[in-house]
């Protein structure tokens, strides 16, 4: 959080606060799926910046292909996971999702995701994300969350570095199409625990029909995006 910044409140599943060393007011409110589309936009435009400078954008195109698909109406309803937006200024900003990770053999809870457009960085946003975030592994009975970090991206290290994460010994390193993910740590304090959102509340607000109706139409929109004969520049990816 930065510094001025006055501390979040914490009411049911919405946290609202000023920073006031930058002027922004920012918000973070459970996802829904009215929201999709904007989750999709956000997760592939910050995804893209975190590689800028580190992987030529023509390579990162077909992995982006890949992830385009991902299916956000699917994680919204899902009843084990908890999936954040965050908005600053009334904008969406960024994302967070908390719950257990399938595609990790260390069972638990992990910050899945936590991703911020790169207009919003340094507004304080990217905090207020993962104590939401931390919130919300608590209200999940959690006593401590891990996550995974591109090795290479020393911004997103330094970050949760200077949140109090550290370094986990006992999950091995993996990597993705680019680079060795590390695992951090990070144990959930008692004054978290004692302001961790209600469960109450927190069940989908949505069918599963509906969700599998919006994935379609959304897995094909995006895959379509990303699959152009010429790959758009960074600065096109709006």
């Amino acid at each position: 959080m930065s510094r001025g910044s006055r501390l979040p409140r914490c009411d049911r599943d919405v946290m609202s606060a000023s920073t006031w060393a930058e002027g922004h007011a920012w918000q973070v409110r459970p996802a829904t799926l009215e929201d999709a589309s904007v989750l999709a936009e956000l997760y592939l435009r910050s995804w893209f910046a975190g590689y800028d400078g580190l992987v030529d954008p023509a390579t990162l195109m077909p992995v982006a292909a890949e992830r385009a698909t991902y299916d956000w109406p699917a994680a919204i309803v899902d009843p084990g996971a908890r999936l954040g937006l965050g908005l600053v200024d009334g904008s969406p900003a960024g994302i967070t999702k908390v719950g257990p990770d399938p595609t990790e053999e260390v069972r638990g809870t992990w910050l899945e995701l936590l991703y911020v457009a790169p207009e919003f960085w340094g507004t304080g946003v990217a905090a207020a994300l993962l104590r939401w975030a931390a919130h919300q592994a608590s209200s999940l009975g959690a006593q401590f969350m891990r996550l995974r970090v591109v090795e290479g991206q020393g911004r997103a290290r330094r970050f949760y570095e200077r949140e109090g994460w550290s370094y986990d010994s006992e999950v091995p390193p993996s990597r993705n199409a680019f680079f060795p993910l590390l695992c951090m740590r990070s144990n959930l304090t008692s004054t978290t625990r004692d302001l961790r959102a209600p469960s109450a509340g927190l069940e989908p607000a949505h069918t599963a029909p509906e969700a599998d109706a919006l994935s379609a139409e959304l897995r094909g929109r995006g895959r379509a995006a990303y699959l152009a004969p010429q790959p758009p520049s960074l600065s096109k990816i709006v």
